[in-house]
C-alpha cells in the first residue's frame, strides 16, 4: 500500500515552486520538507489530500519562518545630551514604578502569568503548551489582568503620552 505522502512527494518540483512563490528564497526547500513532516504527522493513511490543503500547509509553515527570522535594522542616530529629555526619563520610570506596584498588588496567579506572559515574549498557545493550563485560562487571566491595569492607569498613561509629566509626578508622590 503506498502511503499518502510518497503520492504527495511526487510532486515536489510543484511543492518548491510554491514555496518560492510566497518570497521563500534558500528556505523553500526546507520549508517543504517540513510540509512533508507535519502531513506525515497528522494525516490519515487513507484520507486523500488536496493541493489546495498542501497550499494552506506550507503558507502556514512559510510564516511561522518569517515569525523566526530575526530582522534587525542598524540606526545611526548622533544624539547630543542636550537632545535627551531628563523629564521624560524620570516620568517614564514613574509611570513603569506605578505598573510595578499594581502588578505587585494581584493574586500571586494572575501576577505569575501575566508577568511570564510579558517577559517571555511566548503567544498564549505556547504558553498553554508549556504550563498545561488552558488557552481559555490564559486568556482570560492575562486579558483580565490587562483591563484592570488599563483601568487604574489609563489617565497617568495619558498624562505621559501628553507629556504632562507633572501630573505623573503628583500621582507617584501620593
Amino acid at each position: 500500500m503506498i502511503k499518502q505522502i510518497e503520492v504527495i512527494a511526487k510532486k515536489h518540483k510543484d511543492w518548491v515552486n510554491i514555496a518560492r512563490s510566497f518570497g521563500a528564497k534558500t528556505e523553500a526547500e526546507d520549508i517543504v520538507q517540513e510540509m512533508y513532516l507535519r502531513l506525515d504527522k497528522y494525516i490519515k493513511p487513507d484520507k486523500q489530500i488536496s493541493t489546495s490543503f498542501v497550499w494552506i500547509t506550507l503558507r502556514n509553515i512559510y510564516f511561522d519562518f518569517l515569525k523566526k527570522e530575526t530582522q534587525t535594522i542598524e540606526l545611526d542616530i548622533n544624539v547630543s545630551e542636550e537632545a535627551i529629555d531628563i523629564t521624560s526619563i524620570k516620568a517614564y520610570e514613574n509611570l513603569t514604578t506605578l505598573v510595578n506596584s499594581e502588578i505587585d498588588g494581584l493574586h500571586w496567579f494572575d501576577k505569575m502569568l501575566f508577568q511570564l506572559y510579558i517577559t517571555s515574549g511566548k503567544s498564549m498557545r505556547q504558553l498553554a503548551k508549556e504550563t498545561k493550563l488552558s488557552l481559555s485560562c490564559i486568556f482570560y487571566t492575562i486579558n483580565r489582568t490587562k483591563t484592570h491595569l488599563q483601568s487604574l492607569l489609563i489617565e497617568d498613561y495619558q498624562d505621559y503620552l501628553n507629556e504632562d509629566y507633572e501630573w505623573l509626578k503628583e500621582k507617584q508622590q501620593d
